[in-house]
């Protein structure tokens, strides 16, 4: 092993199993050793996709695998109206009936390919218009028929690419040979919206007189009303264009626009963190707070309990395994905790398969016991603020003092009647055993004394000679350079936080590895030697109970008067 936190990590999960084939039997031992159980198999799949990564890499796919079908297969329906534009502008350029057209009672005429044209002769077919036509231009007399053979006189239309639109917007406008009439003359009202459309196009009206016409091929210019029209319609969409575009806010430079309050931003983005949630099954959904936050207590009794179970597994991994880790190597160690804390209950299915396969749950889960990392550091810290200051003579100010104390480490070794440093006794200042004392082994409920059996010891020929964790050292003793540099007149930050003292504490735990490396056995001697001190004597002393007690009392030999 390259680190004695490996080493006795690996002599830890040896002791426990032992233990647990001493105790379990055959029955337990073949489900627990049984390849098929869900945990495990949640647990390797979430190693397989690592979803504690905050980008996972995904893989290139072929592009026969990824591309789409010449040809999607439709359900047909009936009856629905065609919506093609395509198709109604072929639909309009059928013409109707005459008689259809002249026999209205309606004064409201409308040209071929408008809405009303459509919805009048879009449904039928061109022989059941064949057919009624014959029947209703013989009902026709007079001035009626007249009109109506003029409209069906053939007409030939050549289209030039310059002018095919403005063209074929006038396509379907017949001419006329009658003489004007009254406004009720449906040939009138076609004649008047010929006029209306514009001065500049004359061959539009000259259609007015007698005899078949044959329309123009190109219109000499555009109405200017259309161009207008056109560019007031063109402005306008890129106006929706440019209000459409997302905008992006930056650090350095916020946008001012935004119309609501933060506090609605907050609501938008908790509503759809809870819809996401609503894609899962129940069994496995988070309970958010307005603000967005996952609390223990407003969560469903079995998530209750994995959050509670992982926060004493990261509690236990800070003070045997690391108590600074960085952003990756949390994101790993919470994804193996919530695993390894998901039961095999039927609740926890669901659970186990979501944890496998969303990092963003994995991540939402893990900011609950990762909430109580600060507060578990901040605990030893406050610690040996009642010891550093009567220890090491600290007064407020005393630059000196502080300086002398952070050079080379020297505040982790303790001093000899004449005030001179035992280098041959590391992180034994009195300082430090008093807070590991009191931090880790002060009474039953206390980290050290609650897993005292996941004490372990790093060489074989002696393992009932425990030791303490490298980590519960280092932590111990990163507190107490903490509150020393409090006492200084230079400004250090309060929180015992990752980027000053993470740097302290990572010092340390090289100082403890290098002592491993250049020799295990003196290694196992310092580190049983403070267990022995913090915690080693008190175990052996054993406290009489109470009939002991009454049985060494001579209650007979006691004054009654």
């Amino acid at each position: 092993m390259s680190t004695p936190t490996e080493k006795a990590a690996a002599m830890r999960a040896a002791k426990l199993k032992r233990r647990v084939e001493a105790t379990a039997t055959p029955e337990v031992l073949a489900s627990q050793s049984a390849p098929s159980r869900p945990s495990r198999q949640s647990k390797v799949t979430a190693l397989k996709n690592q979803v504690w990564m905050p980008d996972k890499k995904t893989r290139k796919r072929a592009a026969s695998s990824t591309a789409e079908p010449e040809h999607v297969k439709q359900a047909r329906t009936s009856g629905p109206k065609n919506t093609d534009p395509m198709n109604r502008k072929w639909k309009s350029s059928v013409p109707q009936p005459a008689a259809q057209l002249f026999e209205s009672d309606s004064d409201d005429f409308k040209v071929d390919g408008s809405d009303g044209a459509e919805s009048d002769s879009g449904a039928e077919s061109d022989d059941k218009l064949d057919e009624s036509d014959d029947d209703s231009i013989l009902g026709l007399i007079g001035d009626k028929l007249k009109a109506t053979l003029d409209y069906e006189c053939p007409q030939i239309t050549t289209h030039n690419d310059d002018s095919r639109s403005a063209a074929s917007s006038f396509s379907s406008i017949p001419p006329s040979t009658s003489p004007d009439s009254d406004n009720d003359d449906p040939v009138h009202t076609m004649d008047s919206a010929a006029e209306d459309i514009g001065p500049g196009n004359s061959q539009l009206t000259n259609m007015k007189k007698s005899g078949p016409r044959y329309r123009s091929s190109k219109l000499k210019e555009t109405s200017k009303a259309n161009q207008k029209g056109a560019l007031s319609k063109g402005s306008k969409y890129l106006k929706q264009r440019e209000q459409e575009k997302p905008t992006w806010c930056t650090p350095d430079k916020v946008d001012d626009t935004t119309s609501g309050p933060p506090a609605d931003d907050e609501a938008v983005s908790a509503r759809s963190i809870c819809s996401r949630e609503d894609d899962w099954l129940p069994s496995c959904r988070i309970v958010y707070s307005s603000s967005g936050k996952v609390n223990l207590t407003e969560q469903q009794p079995h998530i209750q309990d994995l959050l509670r179970a992982s926060i004493t597994c990261l509690h236990e991994h800070i003070l045997f395994e690391n108590a600074y880790l960085d952003l990756q190597q949390r994101r790993k160690i919470m994804a193996d905790i919530l695993l390894s804390c998901a039961k095999d209950g039927e609740e926890f299915v669901d659970v186990r398969k979501r944890l496998t396969k969303d990092a963003k749950y994995v991540r939402a889960l893990s900011s609950v016991p990762e909430g109580r990392i600060g507060t578990i550091r901040g605990n030893v810290r406050k610690v040996a603020q009642a010891h550093v200051a009567s220890h090491y003579g600290l007064t407020k100010g005393a630059d000196d003092r502080v300086a002398d104390l952070l050079k080379n480490n020297a505040y982790i070794y303790p001093v000899n009647a004449k005030g001179d440093l035992i280098r041959t006794k590391p992180f034994q200042a009195s300082a430090i055993l008093d807070t590991i004392e009191d931090a880790f082994f002060s009474d039953e409920l206390a980290a050290g004394v609650k897993w005292h059996d996941h004490l372990t010891s790093t060489i074989d020929d002696h393992p009932d000679e425990v030791e303490l964790p490298v980590a519960m050292v280092a932590l111990a003793s990163a507190a107490v350079c903490s509150v020393i540099m409090q006492y200084s007149s230079e400004k250090f930050d309060r929180d015992f936080n990752l980027d000053m003292y993470g740097r302290i504490y990572r010092t340390l735990i090289g100082m403890l590895n290098g002592i491993f490396k250049a020799s295990e056995r003196k290694f196992h001697v310092l580190v049983h030697s403070l267990y022995k001190s913090v915690y080693g004597s008190k175990r052996k002393t054993e406290e009489p109970s109470a009939a002991d007690s009454l049985m060494f009392l001579d209650i007979d030999g006691m004054a009654e008067d």
